[in-house]
């Protein structure tokens, strides 16, 4: 089991996003206390937080409007994002 140690800041977790009740609680139990590795959001910041960098400001925008938005199963848009990484 691996809890996100980042879940009191995310704002999926705190229900900042306009989220349907049933659906949150069941990805909450799934990404946030017990597969955190598979989480789109956790993936993206994880890369961020090593040190990786976004190839243009433009996608940074993007990104910072996209990860505030973003499910923790949308893994095809994370891994759209870490493309565009200068790793």
């Amino acid at each position: 089991m691996s809890i996100c140690e980042s879940k009191d800041q995310c704002s999926f977790f705190t229900n900042e996003m306009d989220n349907t009740p049933s659906l949150v609680r069941v990805m909450r139990r799934r990404y946030c206390e017990s597969d955190k590795e598979h989480c789109a959001r956790y993936m993206i910041k994880q890369m961020l937080y090593k040190g990786y960098t976004l190839r243009d400001e433009k996608v940074l925008s993007e990104l910072e409007r996209d990860l505030s938005a973003m499910y923790p199963n949308d893994l095809y848009k994370a891994q759209s994002i870490i493309r565009q990484m200068d790793l």
